[in-house]
């Protein structure tokens, strides 16, 4: 590589940008603290260092390609993005200049304090997500997402380096075949070589979830070889920890980027995972809609276990089939939000886990009838244990029904 910049501090680079530290380098830039002179504001100035062994022509291409990447992702506004406030041809290569962001990458986050909450996890990954869908809207795929991309500063989540993902292609005119990006987090169409999309960057942003709620990259391997081999051809190893956010890490691991989870799906996901906890007690139901026809409060009528439900109910066998008839479309329709609060209420966390596990499913794959004789078989071993519970779910299920026919 090949410095634009000098060691010394104190530089003032294009006569405006005058140099503090360095505070970052990896990848294919190294990144200063500056100030600018100007404005008299903090700014981040990253200079980009090129391969040794371009030819004029290939070298002209690359600086002319990252400038107009960097140019839009200037036009980017969006609170999860870092923002570009200058972008220059300096000494013969490409200087970005960004506001200056005190915080610490997620990959230092996991380093110094293990995994993470999945619920920590699961605000990061909306935030991240929010900040893809406009980058990706506005033609930017990032091709290089990755724990070291991103900061966390007090509310904000912020990717850093939209502007150097077209510098990550270009170079691949210097070195034919050679796979770009970091490895541990690209997409399985990536190490084949054939062009990003935004559903690299969404396998990406599951590997990084992934290493945030587990501590660990999904993938490991002795050799760079058999790290692409396992990528292309095997399973990440089981979250452990993930808990509610292993379906939604499950549905971005899709090989086949046609059938991967999309942004919208994920969306929906992790917005129903960061709902926030009912002031309830266990057996309360909340007004959530003003026909409701569940109880709104005190607990359900009980009998003793393995004793017969009351009488004008059906058997807890019907009401397990009608309940998995009902579910599984119920959780690819709109009712599936005002489902998802009942049954993590009423059931607990495990059942709603499973609900938002097959909206993914179907999302991503033809599954009705798996699913749902899922459904049936859960239910049937809950009201065969808790007979008491038949007429709540039958409730549940007439209710749920009525919804989806409105």
């Amino acid at each position: 590589m090949v410095a634009v910049v000098s060691e010394a501090a104190g530089e003032l680079v294009g006569g405006r940008y005058r140099l503090i530290e360095p505070v970052g380098q990896g990848g294919m830039g190294r990144v200063w603290r500056a100030r600018d002179e100007v404005l008299d504001r903090e700014v981040a100035v990253k200079e980009i260092l090129l391969p040794h062994g371009l030819v004029a022509g290939q070298r002209d291409l690359l600086i002319r390609r990252v400038l107009r990447e960097a140019r839009s992702a200037a036009r980017l506004n969006n609170p999860g993005i870092i923002t570009v406030h200058d972008v220059a041809e300096y000494n013969g290569a490409p200087l970005i200049v960004m506001e200056f962001i005190k915080g610490r990458s997620l990959a230092a986050v996991i380093r110094e304090e293990g995994r993470l909450p999945p619920r920590r996890v699961a605000a990061i990954g909306a935030a991240m997500l929010d900040a893809l869908t406009e980058a990706h809207a506005a033609g930017i795929v990032h091709r290089d997402l990755k724990p070291d991309n991103v900061l966390l500063t007090g509310r904000r989540t912020v990717i850093t380096d939209f502007g150097i993902a077209s510098l990550l292609d270009a170079t691949a005119l210097t070195s034919p075949g050679t796979v770009l990006g970091t490895p541990l987090y690209m997409a399985p169409e990536q190490i084949e070589g054939r062009p990003a999309t935004p559903a690299c960057d969404l396998w990406s942003l599951g590997a990084t979830l992934y290493a945030a709620v587990e501590g660990q990259s999904p993938f490991t391997a002795p050799t760079l070889t058999s790290l692409y081999a396992a990528i292309l051809t095997k399973s990440p190893r089981p979250a452990e920890h993930a808990g509610p956010l292993g379906p939604i890490l499950t549905a971005l691991f899709v090989k086949d980027p046609g059938k991967r989870a999309t942004a919208d799906h994920i969306v929906q996901a992790l917005a129903a995972l960061l709902q926030p906890e009912p002031n309830t007690l266990p057996w309360q139901s909340p007004q959530t809609h003003a026909g409701s026809r569940l109880p709104a409060t005190g607990p359900p009528a009980t009998t003793p276990a393995n004793t017969a439900p009351a009488m004008g109910v059906p058997h807890p066998t019907r009401v397990a089939f009608e309940g998995a008839r009902v579910f599984v479309p119920a959780a690819n329709a709109e009712v599936y939000w005002w489902l998802s609060e009942m049954v993590r209420v009423h059931l607990g966390a495990m059942y709603g886990q499973k609900l938002a596990e097959t909206r993914l499913r179907l999302q991503v794959e033809e599954a009705s009838f798996a699913e749902a004789a899922a459904w049936r078989a859960l239910l049937e071993e809950l009201l065969h244990d808790r007979p008491d519970l038949t007429p709540l779910m039958h409730q549940l299920v007439t209710e749920t029904s009525h919804r989806l026919r409105a």
